[in-house]
């Protein structure tokens, strides 16, 4: 939904990142710019994204449903070990 090129995305055969500038290449800024953005989406008001319609769960809830989609695709593909 955003513009531009992302800075990673997840490779979906072996769920680690594929990386598409050069890490070493990220400056200050960068950094303080991420964090700056993960801390205000931490911070964010609930009831007021709830009413924005943003779906909202608990740490215990997303970790739920990582789970159980995990468990879901383990049952629908071959993983291997090495992977498990």
């Amino acid at each position: 939904m955003l513009h531009g090129k992302s800075i990673a995305i997840v490779d979906s055969a072996g769920g680690e990142y594929i990386w598409q500038f050069d890490q070493q290449s990220f400056s200050d800024t960068f950094f303080d710019s991420l964090a700056e953005a993960l801390a205000a989406l931490h911070s964010t008001d609930h009831d007021a994204a709830a009413k924005a319609s943003v779906r909202i769960k608990s740490p215990k809830e997303a970790r739920e449903s990582f789970s159980s989609n995990i468990d879901q695709i383990k049952r629908s593909f071959t993983i291997p070990i090495i992977l498990r």
